[in-house]
C-alpha cells in the first residue's frame, strides 16, 4: 500500500471508529433526557472545568520539559508550551497527516539545531506518555478503593493493589538499567502525572456539578469510569481520542446505577472542553519562532 494510500486509510479508520463511538453512546440514551440536562447545564461551572483542562495541559506541557531536560536540548519552556498546544491540536484535527508527536520530534530537532536526529526525542515522548499512564493508573487504584458497587470486581481491585505498587518499582529499575539519565525525574514526573489528573478530575466533577449531579457519594464513581475512558482516549484507532470516551461512560455509567444519559453527557461536555483548548493550537502553529 502506497504511503499517501495508507495514511488516508487510516485517516478515514479513525473517523469512522470515532463516528461508530458516538452512535453506540447516543444509542444507549434516551435523547429527550439527554437534551434536558444540557439544556439546564451551568455555564459558569463549565468555564471553570474549561480553565482547569488547560492548566492541566500546562502542567503535562512542564512535565515534558522536565523528559528533555535530561537530554541536551536548547528549547525554553513557553516555546515548548506553545509546541505542546500546537501538537494537542494537530492530533485532535490531524490525525491522518503528520500527528502531534511526530510534528514535535522535527520541531524539537529543528530548534535544537540537530534537525538530522529527530529521532532522539522519540524516547522522551514516548516516556512522557507512559509517564502519563502510570498517573492515571495509581488514582485508579485509589478510586477503586472507595466503590462500594463493583464487589464482582474485588479480583481486579485486588489486582490492581498489587500491581500499582510493583510496577512502580519495575518501571524504576528498568530506567536505572537501560536509561539512567531519566532516573533522577522519576519520582517527580510521576508525581506530576498525578496533579494533571488530579486537575482533569475536578474538571471533570465541576461538569458533574454543572448538569446537577453533586453527590459526595457519585465522586469516586466518577473518577474511576473516567480513568479508564482516558486510558480508552489513549489507543490511537479514535480521531482524537473522540468517541472512546464516550462508549466507556454509556457502558460504565449503569453498571452503578446511574441513567446512560448522564454519563453521556459528562463525556461529551469534557470532549467539548478538549476540543475547544485545542482550536487555539492552530492558530499557534501560524505563530514564527
Amino acid at each position: 500500500m502506497k504511503p499517501t494510500l495508507k495514511k488516508h486509510s487510516w485517516t478515514v479508520l479513525k473517523i469512522t471508529l470515532s463516528v461508530l463511538g458516538f452512535w453506540f453512546a447516543f444509542s444507549k440514551i434516551d435523547f429527550h433526557l439527554f437534551r434536558d440536562a444540557l439544556s439546564n447545564a451551568q455555564f459558569s461551572l463549565l468555564i471553570v472545568s474549561l480553565i482547569l483542562y488547560v492548566l492541566s495541559q500546562v502542567v503535562s506541557s512542564y512535565r515534558l520539559q522536565v523528559v528533555l531536560d535530561c537530554v541536551p536540548h536548547k528549547i525554553p519552556f513557553l516555546w515548548n508550551l506553545r509546541l505542546y498546544f500546537q501538537g494537542m491540536a494537530y492530533n485532535l484535527f490531524l490525525p491522518g497527516g503528520i500527528g502531534g508527536d511526530a510534528y514535535k520530534t522535527i520541531a524539537y530537532a529543528k530548534k535544537s539545531n540537530d534537525k538530522y536526529k529527530p529521532k532522539k526525542y522519540v524516547i522522551p515522548l514516548l516516556g512522557d506518555r507512559l509517564i502519563g499512564l502510570v498517573g492515571i493508573v495509581v488514582l485508579l487504584t485509589i478510586s477503586s478503593a472507595f466503590l462500594t458497587k463493583i464487589s464482582n470486581y474485588g479480583f481486579v481491585r485486588t489486582l490492581l493493589f498489587i500491581l500499582t505498587p510493583a510496577g512502580l518499582i519495575v518501571g524504576y529499575w528498568l530506567l536505572k538499567k537501560f536509561y539512567k539519565q531519566y532516573v533522577t525525574v522519576y519520582f517527580l514526573t510521576i508525581g506530576l502525572s498525578i496533579i494533571i489528573q488530579l486537575l482533569q478530575l475536578l474538571a471533570v466533577f465541576f461538569i458533574a456539578m454543572s448538569i446537577g449531579l453533586n453527590s459526595v457519594e457519585v465522586m469516586p464513581i466518577l473518577a474511576t469510569v473516567f480513568l479508564v475512558s482516558t486510558i480508552a482516549t489513549a489507543i490511537p484507532v479514535f480521531l482524537g481520542g473522540l468517541g472512546a470516551r464516550e462508549i466507556v461512560f454509556a457502558s460504565m455509567f449503569p453498571i452503578f446505577g446511574f441513567d446512560s444519559e448522564i454519563g453521556v453527557l459528562i463525556s461529551i461536555l469534557f470532549s467539548l472542553i478538549v476540543v475547544v483548548s485545542s482550536v487555539p493550537g492552530l492558530g499557534l502553529g501560524l505563530v514564527r519562532d
